[in-house]
């Protein structure tokens, strides 16, 4: 059988609290002013997500791309900054003359394209990381980057097209060079990139 409750048992328990909060000296009774503003923290709440978000979506993971790990991009110019029309290249010492010149050329067949118009700083950071990341893992020797020359741009340089320049360095062993593509490819408005094969890393 349950026992009667007693309420004088509740006060003197209440009492005895108030006790001993009064003597804490850490102890501060909240006033009119010490209400959580739960619109405030909502707020931050969503702010901090949206951060969370966004650092996961600019470091891009690639765990369907098979065995080649993600390459986290920087937006920081490492190297000289070209204009439009400016032709760019790399390839790696000890690459053959003969190869270098089919790709400049265009002889060596396009196995995939990556078209970055239109595309925000950050979507196309994403774009590129994948596209480089998974070309390589599936053993691509030969891609095609369209960034386009920004001459639409308000800029005085062309914004995508220093960054891929930038990018792709970046990526430096998995490739073996790149070049501004034949006019036929796009010209200086695309990139033809030469990846290693996978055993040579």
């Amino acid at each position: 059988m349950a026992k009667d409750h007693d309420p004088d048992l509740d006060d003197n328990q209440d009492n005895l609290f108030r006790k001993l909060m009064l003597n804490d000296k850490n102890f501060k009774p909240l006033n009119s002013n010490n209400k959580v503003n739960l619109s405030e923290s909502k707020k931050l709440l969503t702010e901090n997500n949206l951060n969370y978000h966004r650092s996961k979506e600019f470091s891009p993971s690639l765990e369907d791309s098979g065995s080649a790990s993600s390459i986290p991009l920087s937006f920081h110019m490492s190297q000289p900054s070209v204009s439009a029309e400016e032709y760019i290249s790399y390839f790696k010492v000890g690459l053959q003359n003969k190869t270098i010149k089919q790709l400049k050329n265009g002889d060596i067949r396009i196995e995939a394209n990556l078209d970055l118009h239109a595309l925000t700083q950050e979507q196309a950071c994403l774009q590129f990381s994948n596209f480089m990341t998974r070309s390589y893992a599936r053993g691509l020797r030969c891609v095609c980057i369209v960034h386009g020359k920004g001459t639409r741009s308000n800029h005085a340089q062309p914004i995508l097209k220093n960054l891929v320049n930038n990018w792709l360095y970046e990526f430096s062993d998995m490739i073996l060079g790149f070049c501004s593509c034949p006019p036929k490819n796009g010209g200086t408005g695309a990139v033809l990139v030469l990846f290693k094969a996978q055993n040579s890393l």
